[in-house]
């Protein structure tokens, strides 16, 4: 995906964070936080890590 298409689903509010519409982009998540994008979800695991495979979960 790229950042021009992340950004659309940001402003039209398909993007969730812990439940509730995430319309800021660079928006801070923190571990624990679950994103939701259509019908895929990721949890944050990690701030800071090296690899981005590591930092997220798929709950």
């Amino acid at each position: 995906m790229s950042g021009g298409e992340a950004k659309v689903l940001i402003l039209e509010g398909a993007v969730t964070v812990n439940g509730e519409a995430e319309l800021r982009r660079g928006a801070k998540l923190a571990a624990g936080d679950v994103v939701e994008i259509a019908d895929e979800r990721v949890k944050v695991v990690a701030r800071g890590s090296a690899s981005p495979g590591s930092a997220t979960e798929r709950p």
